[in-house]
């Protein structure tokens, strides 16, 4: 008679793992679904940013009034917590900082370009940037 080698230290240490794996894989997901939701909510936020951008700019302010008074009202907004955080909007915010301390617009407009990978707004970037290298009024 023998008695069972009892094997749970393995088990457990196998259990262990599966469930590290498992977390990580739920990690993984959760970062797409944030990515996939803030990709979304910066397409859905377009052509409002270019109604904006369009009204102000027919209004007679420049690229740099426009943008700014876009950011200064959304922040605004946010504040008193009377609109969600957007992506597109609080890109907005941090780029109008930034030429508030002193980068230059284009600068600022690359710097976003950089950071936001959706082709509607590297279009807008580019109008913009090309319309200051022509010599237009930004």
């Amino acid at each position: 008679w023998e008695e069972q080698k009892q094997n749970t230290v393995l088990i457990v240490l196998i259990l262990e793992v599966v469930v590290m794996v498992l977390l990580y894989l739920s990690k993984v997901e959760k970062q797409k679904e944030k990515e996939k939701k803030q990709k979304e909510d910066m397409e859905s936020d377009y052509p409002k940013i270019v109604g904006q951008m369009t009204l102000l700019l027919g209004a007679g302010m420049t690229i740099p009034q426009a943008w700014s008074r876009i950011a200064f009202q959304y922040k605004g907004k946010r504040q008193l917590e009377l609109v969600e955080e957007r992506p597109a909007f609080e890109e907005m915010v941090y780029i109008n900082r930034r030429m508030q301390e002193g980068e230059s617009e284009r600068e600022a407009l690359s710097h976003m370009e950089q950071r936001i990978p959706l082709l509607s707004y590297r279009r807008l970037v580019h109008i913009v940037l090309n319309n200051k290298s022509k010599g237009g009024d930004v």
